[in-house]
């Protein structure tokens, strides 16, 4: 029998072979040559953290940084313990003058002075004068002085009334007045005032200052009086006065 197997129909043997049973494995070859390196491949999970190294040495100093900008300022310290005292240091130059002070109390009367010369001859008098005074009582602030006539010259043209010396006629007069006293407790002044027909003549008030001790205050002036003109003085201390004496001259000049 032929079986055909070509194509211009020829026979031909075909052979048909059976596989037998698989051999036992031979020896492992010798490792060949080490292939082409693949193409790397994803990379794997992260494996755990390992134990923290020892630390290292310090290194060296860096550079300076920039100053930072400035904080909050503190809160203020406890004051500390005073310092020793400084030397003392050289003079300053002198300040400007002050403001002149008050003026101060009356100092005590001084001895009396030696007796001065006499003086020239006056021109004569007209002899005419009156002396007029009170010597005792208690007299309110504010209050004429309740005088009285001691003395006159021979022909004087004056009069004392209603504790006031009455001019008869004009013309210039010297007027001596005065007062000593001790005011009451709480009183610091003893004043006395001239006054001229009930009103009073410009800066014509003595005072002196005092506290429950008699003090005295007297002046003299020259005054043009006309007839019909009258003069008087008034306690005007700061309070009731204690009366040492209280006395009002007048004289004619011309």
């Amino acid at each position: 029998m032929c079986l055909f197997n070509r194509c211009d129909n020829t026979c031909q043997p075909n052979y048909v072979y059976l596989r037998g049973p698989r051999g036992p494995v031979g020896p492992q070859g010798p490792q060949g040559p080490m292939g082409a390196m693949g193409p790397q491949g994803p990379i794997g999970p992260t494996g755990a953290t390992g134990a923290t190294g020892a630390t290292g040495a310090i290194g060296p100093r860096g550079p300076r940084g920039p100053v930072g900008p400035a904080g909050p300022q503190g809160e203020t310290g406890a004051t500390g313990a005073t310092g020793p005292v400084g030397p003392v240091g050289p003079v300053g130059p002198q300040g400007p003058t002050g403001a002149t002070g008050a003026i101060g109390p009356v100092g005590p009367t001084g001895a009396t002075g030696a007796t001065g010369p006499v003086g020239p001859q006056g021109p004569a008098g007209t002899n005419d004068a009156i002396y007029a005074g009170v010597y005792a009582g208690t007299i309110a602030t504010d209050t004429v002085l309740p005088i009285a006539q001691v003395e006159q010259t021979v022909g004087s043209t004056m009069i004392v009334t209603g504790s006031s010396v009455f001019i008869t006629e004009s013309g210039v007069y010297l007027v001596s007045y005065s007062l000593s006293g001790t005011p009451e407790a709480g009183g610091s002044d003893l004043s006395v005032s001239l006054y001229r027909n009930g009103v009073l003549v410009p800066n014509e008030t003595l005072s002196v200052n005092t506290s429950a001790e008699t003090e005295a205050v007297s002046r003299t002036i020259l005054l043009s009086l006309t007839a019909g003109d009258f003069l008087s003085i008034y306690n005007t201390s700061d309070s009731t006065i204690t009366l040492g004496s209280a006395t009002l001259t007048v004289l004619r000049l011309a």
